[in-house]
């Protein structure tokens, strides 16, 4: 008796057993995470011309809230010779996980450093 065929359906149906399995403990694609509404420490943070110019250090804001100036970690290679500078209100939006500055690159490297 050849026992091939039925050796080739078993192991046939346990891989489609396997891959349903593993895509039944997966979050449907529709489902919605946390909305995030305001930049966060350690967000990507492009300039208006698409280049990544840093990451979200802090956030300022007022007592109520309203978000005043995103504080990013700006220029360098490696982490070396970055600084701190501040991208004020109405110059910055939230786009999907990033922040989008409304200003290029070269503004954003000219932007006076933050702290000591």
């Amino acid at each position: 008796m050849n026992f091939r065929p039925l050796l080739f359906a078993v192991v046939i149906a346990g891989a489609s057993l396997a891959v349903s399995a593993g895509r039944a403990a997966e979050p449907p694609i529709s489902a919605a995470g946390p909305a995030i509404r305001a930049p966060q420490p350690g967000m990507a943070v492009f300039s208006s011309d698409g280049q990544n110019v840093g990451t979200v250090e802090s956030i300022d804001a007022t007592q109520d809230g309203r978000i005043t100036a995103v504080n990013i970690a700006a220029g360098g290679f490696l982490g070396l010779g970055r600084k701190l500078v501040a991208i004020p209100e109405g110059r910055f939006g939230l786009v999907g996980t990033v922040v989008r500055a409304s200003l290029t690159a070269d503004e954003i490297g000219k932007l006076p450093h933050q702290g000591p």
